[in-house]
């Protein structure tokens, strides 16, 4: 192969990601180029990659480049950054002693839950055939912290195939659990397949044999090719994912190479080792389930199943795709649509007959109260809600003169009970916990907007809030053993948010320098306690103008930074914000309020309020690494008119995980 730096030279063409795509590209669209050479650098990005090897929010890439030969291959590691080029690596892992074609399968993986990506590199000499897992970190570590090795030495374990490796939260720890095929292995029957799973974990060294992997999946037949694709991902919306399997080789014993697809349920965090569900197509050679993807593509919270077919000269190529029947927790297949066409497409449109959603206005769920007490104006304003144990527990604001935060219990997330006391002294009634500051503090006006997380392994509870002068917003922070009596944090001795040090008691993060997006109010915090040395806090920033979400983090959840070098507002300054306003004429084109945010097995998810001029509606957008969101295209989730409210009163979104698949939606005093 003849390229511009000599036989199997190889050439990298970056295309920087950008808001508005052209409907063509070409390569000399290209943002950066790189081109190898005959000597060094031969084969320049083989295997390429991207995960975030250094932490910082921004994604590296990576590839495998051969030298003089297959012997001499090399890992570059290129971290992400606003000026990137592919002039010189970051970091080069040199191929370990006794490999060949190190590099041949280069898969991603936070195998121990921190905050860096990790990957596990592949050579395919059989005998020798390994996968060496190197730990991302800041600084990255070119040595290999442990190894994985095959059951049987000579076997497919973790080829050159990437879809032989897949990953995802399999008990719902928190920690990416991964699974490499070997869809030639002869364990059971020649050329059978196997797929070995092993759950993430805190620390990894030495090496670890396929034959003790946590799970263990077989082919069943002779030239089945078992492991040869599989998915992680959770079928019946149970919140556990189950294991997808395509064994494409299957009946080739007979001559037919149908092809078959297993779903191995999840019970609870247990694989079944028996299949669940079989899918298969009978027709000669079609080679069913050669490849595999699985994506909710007509959006009605159930996966489909893309299954490919065919893949040799002469045989039809076709692409299956099996609508996931809803409504209970058994798996089965209720429709199909199939493309067979020379340039194959997706065409008609997937239904789901069983899947009816509706939302209705319900009876007020947290009313005011009464005569002089504090909440007969307002109640039940910008809730932070957690479920605890079997018990509901919410955080809430609510103004009679002022706005103080209360507390509410449920057994069931409709029927609430405030607290029976009041520990704000300067006021009556139930529920209130939490008062205004002293005379001239950062938030001796209101308090509101507030994130509570309970910290398991401290036992307390930390609640982060809005805290208003008068004039600005600033978030402050406090601690309870129970929940309901609270105590401010303070460092005595350090001044904080502008404030002397005897007026600054609770603020932890202030405004920024004038001139900066967020230089004017600093509110709404949303909190993530990812472990005990991360918290991810999403916050909305204004600039005496315009309302947009930001994003900080911390190791104890006082001491905050703002993402350093990450401004994704044009037309602002200043790190940290990551949501602008939507384009002139778009329903978020006047402000955004940064709503609740969940890690769903690694996709960060949010559902934030947008303003176009007039009223307050709810949107949805996305994230894989928790810093760049992609807003949901069709631009909203509910609006006013879709739940016919009585007033255009702003429409804020919050919710909670709840037994993993369940979201509690609350405006002002009513549940959606």
């Amino acid at each position: 192969m003849e390229s511009e730096g000599g036989q199997y030279a190889g050439k990298v063409y970056i295309f920087l990601g950008r808001e508005n795509w052209p409907s063509t590209l070409t390569t000399d669209d290209a943002d950066v180029t790189k081109i190898g050479n005959t000597t060094d650098e031969n084969r320049l990005g083989y295997r390429p990659t991207v995960a975030d090897i250094n932490g910082d929010g921004i994604s590296d890439l990576i590839f495998t480049v051969v030298t003089t030969d297959f012997n001499n291959c090399k890992i570059y590691i290129y971290y992400g950054n606003s000026n990137f080029d592919l002039t010189t690596p970051n970091e080069v892992i040199n191929a370990p002693i006794g490999t060949n074609i190190f590099g041949t399968s280069i898969y991603p993986v936070n195998i121990n839950g921190d905050d860096y990506s990790d990957v596990i590199i592949f050579n395919s000499t059989n005998g020798t055939k390994k996968g060496y897992l190197y730990l991302g970190g800041d600084p990255f570590n070119t040595d290999y912290d442990a190894t994985f090795s095959p059951e049987v030495s000579g076997d497919g374990f973790g080829y050159y195939q990437s879809d032989l490796f897949s990953k995802g939260d399999i008990d719902q720890d928190g920690v990416e659990d991964f699974c490499i095929g070997t869809n030639n292995s002869d364990i059971d029957y020649t050329n059978s397949g196997s797929l070995y799973c092993w759950y993430g974990q805190e620390t990894w060294t030495g090496d670890y044999n396929a034959a003790d992997a946590d799970i263990i999946l077989r082919g069943t037949a002779v030239n089945e090719d078992f492991g040869r694709v599989s998915q992680i991902e959770d079928i019946n919306n149970d919140g556990y994912p189950e294991i997808i399997v395509g064994a494409y080789q299957s009946d080739r014993s007979t001559g037919q190479r149908h092809g078959e697809l297993f779903i191995f349920k999840n019970n609870q965090g247990v694989i079944e080792t028996t299949p669940y569900y079989t899918l298969g197509y009978n027709s000669y050679n079609k080679t069913f389930s050669n490849q595999l993807l699985v994506v909710d593509w007509d959006n009605d919270g159930y996966q489909n199943i893309f299954v490919t077919e065919g893949f040799n000269p002469g045989i039809i190529d076709g692409i299956r795709v099996y609508e996931i029947s809803s409504g209970d927790s058994n798996i089965t297949t209720e429709g199909i649509i199939y493309t067979n066409d020379t340039t194959p497409t997706l065409t008609g449109t997937v239904t789901n007959s069983d899947r009816t959603v509706s939302y209705e206005k319900v009876e007020t769920l947290l009313g005011t109260g009464t005569g002089s007490q504090w909440d007969t104006i307002h109640s039940g304003y910008a809730p932070s809600i957690i479920k605890d144990g079997d018990t509901y527990k919410m955080w809430y604001a609510s103004q009679a003169d002022k706005y103080r935060i209360g507390y509410a219990t449920s057994p069931d997330g409709i029927t609430w009970t405030k607290y029976a006391g009041n520990n704000c002294t300067d006021t009556t009634g139930d529920g209130c916990i939490f008062t205004v500051g002293a005379a001239n503090t950062f938030d001796d006006a209101h308090v509101y907007s507030v994130s509570v997380v309970k910290d398991t392994d401290a036992g307390v509870y930390k609640m982060w809030y809005g805290g208003h002068d008068g004039s600005y917003l600033r978030i402050g922070y406090a601690t309870s053993a129970d929940g309901i009596t609270w105590t401010r944090y303070d460092n005595p001795g350090v001044a904080a948010c502008g404030f002397s040090e005897a007026l600054d008691a609770g603020c932890v993060f202030g405004l920024n320098t004038s001139g900066t997006w967020d230089d004017y109010h600093v509110a709404y915090p949303q909190v993530i306690r990812e472990n005990a040395t991360s918290y991810k806090m999403y916050y909305t920033g204004n600039d005496g103008t315009n309302w947009r979400a930001g994003y900080a983090t911390s190791t104890d959840g006082i001491t905050w930074t703002r993402a350093v070098g990450i401004n994704y507002c044009s037309g602002t300054t200043g790190d940290g914000c990551i949501i602008n306003i939507g384009a002139s004429g778009e329903s978020d084109d006047y402000g955004i309020l940064s709503g609740p945010v969940i890690n769903d097995g690694g996709v960060y998810k949010m559902w934030y309020s947008g303003h176009d001029g007039d009223k307050w509606q709810t949107f949805y957008a996305t994230s894989n690494n928790g810093i760049s969101f992609t807003k949901y295209s069709q631009n909203r989730g509910f609006n006013l008119s879709d739940v016919v409210w009585s007033s255009k009163r702003k429409l804020y979104c919050f919710l909670r995980y709840f037994n993993k698949r369940d979201y509690l939606v609350k405006e002002n005093d009513y549940l959606l």
